[in-house]
């Protein structure tokens, strides 16, 4: 990874659609679609909240990292989120666990 950065999902075909015609030379826009077109591919995460009692607060089960607590779901109505914010878990559906400790 260049300077340090992490892995992140994009949208190829947006990109794509985004430098079509913006190269003065077709032959290198020609090349960076095809790099674009032949970039490996990844899974997305899907993870899940894990509600620990203990700290009244939902952790990701893939990275760690805190989420909302108690008090900004149910003092301000927030709902939790469909990611991960630190990692980019899919925490979509019906995937909360509640730690016991």
């Amino acid at each position: 990874m260049r300077g340090g950065t992490e892995m992140r999902l994009i949208d190829a075909d947006a990109l794509i659609e985004d430098i079509d015609g913006d190269l003065t030379d077709s032959i290198a826009e020609g090349r960076a679609i095809e790099k674009i077109m032949n970039a490996p591919t990844i899974e997305p995460k899907k993870g899940k909240w894990i509600y620990k009692r203990d700290l009244k607060q939902f952790f990701c089960d893939q990275c760690g990292c805190p989420s909302l607590t108690d008090d900004d779901r149910y003092i301000y109505g927030m709902d939790l989120p469909n990611f991960c914010e630190d990692c980019g878990a899919d925490m979509r559906g019906d995937n909360h666990e509640t730690d016991r400790s």
